[in-house]
C-alpha cells in the first residue's frame, strides 16, 4: 500500500502526487521514530531509495518540503507550475542556497589558463560560480606564460563586473577590450602565475 501511495497517480495531476507523497512519508517516518520495527519490515521490501530515505531517521536529518507553487492552465497536454513570488524566493534562500534568483542574466565569463599549470582554472571557475557568475568557456590562454592574471572587461559596459571578479580572486590586473569585445563573453580571466594551480604553493 505504501509503494501505491508513493507511485500511482490516480487522478493527472502531479502536484497532487507530490503532495500525497510528502504525506505518506511523513507518516512513516514518524511510525518508525515509535517503532523502529516498521522501518525493518518497509526496507525489506523496499529498494534502495527508501533505503536512503530511512537511512535520515536514524540520523534526525530527514526533511520534508514542498516548493511552493500553484497549478496554472495550459492548452498542451503537461502541466505547468508557476513559483509563488516571495515564497519561492524564501523556499530557495533557506533550502537553495547554491542557487541565485536574479532579474539580469548572469556574468558570462570565460577562464584561461595562462600559467601552464594542470588544474588552474577549475578552482578559479568554482570561486566565480559560487559569486554568481556563469562560466561558458575554459580552455589554455595564447600562452603560458602569464606572471599576473589578467581580468579583461570585454567592452565597457562589463567593466564593472570585471572589476567584481578581480575582487573575487584577489589579484589580477584589470583592463577593457574596446576595438574587438567578444560577443559570447562579458569578461575574459587569463589566470596567471600568481594565481597557482590547487594544491600548489
Amino acid at each position: 500500500m505504501v509503494a501505491r501511495l508513493l507511485t500511482v497517480t490516480w487522478v493527472n495531476d502531479e502536484l497532487d502526487l507530490l503532495q500525497r507523497q510528502g504525506a505518506v512519508w511523513e507518516a512513516l517516518l514518524q511510525a518508525v521514530a515509535i517503532d523502529e520495527s516498521v522501518a525493518d519490515a518497509f526496507l525489506a521490501s523496499s529498494g534502495t531509495a527508501a533505503r536512503i530515505a530511512m537511512a535520515g531517521v536514524a540520523t534526525g536529518d530527514a526533511v520534508i518540503t514542498i516548493i511552493p507553487s500553484t497549478r496554472i492552465e495550459s492548452s498542451g497536454t503537461e502541466e505547468r507550475y508557476q513559483l509563488d513570488g516571495d515564497d519561492a524566493a524564501s523556499f530557495t534562500a533557506l533550502h537553495l542556497l547554491f542557487l541565485q534568483l536574479a532579474d539580469e542574466p548572469r556574468v558570462r565569463v570565460e577562464v584561461l589558463n595562462g600559467n601552464g599549470l594542470i588544474g588552474t582554472t577549475q578552482p578559479v571557475a568554482a570561486l566565480l560560480v559560487s559569486a554568481g557568475f556563469r562560466i561558458v568557456v575554459t580552455d589554455n590562454a595564447d600562452r603560458a606564460d602569464y606572471p599576473l592574471t589578467l581580468v579583461i572587461a570585454q567592452g565597457r559596459r562589463f567593466q564593472e563586473a570585471a572589476l567584481i571578479a578581480r575582487e573575487i580572486l584577489g589579484v589580477g590586473e584589470v583592463s577593457v577590450e574596446v576595438r574587438q569585445p567578444s560577443g559570447v563573453v562579458d569578461p575574459t580571466i587569463i589566470v596567471g602565475k600568481d594565481l597557482p594551480a590547487d594544491g600548489e604553493g
